[in-house]
């Protein structure tokens, strides 16, 4: 999640804010919210093709827009595996799928039933 913060605050050539407290509410509501917010960005940019700095402890460089996007959106699949992988190792039988094609046949399933 801080992940997304993150790479939507680079793009926005902004520092990072995170908004919202460390309750589960709070959080899935963040996420909401946040994720909306970087949605309409990125419908409101004619191109992805400039660059961005991004400067951490471990990273310096300059990135195309498209190239942090595709980044953050690859960070939080890696992050879907691990939390599967815990489950697994705490011995999980039922987890849910976390391929995103499934994401999008159930959330199809909830705005046809509307």
């Amino acid at each position: 999640m801080d992940g997304q913060i993150f790479y939507y605050c680079v793009l926005k050539e902004q520092p990072f804010e995170r908004l919202w407290g460390n309750s589960i509410e709070e959080i899935f509501k963040g996420l909401i919210e946040q994720s909306e917010v970087f949605v309409n960005y990125l419908k409101d940019q004619k191109s992805l093709n400039e660059f961005r700095l991004v400067k951490t402890k471990n990273l310096d460089g300059n990135f195309h827009q498209f190239e942090l996007i595709q980044h953050c959106m690859n960070h939080s699949t890696f992050h879907r595996g691990q939390i599967i992988t815990i489950g697994h190792q705490l011995e999980f039988k039922k987890a849910p799928s976390t391929d995103m094609l499934f994401y999008f046949i159930e959330r199809n399933k909830l705005f046809t039933t509307k």
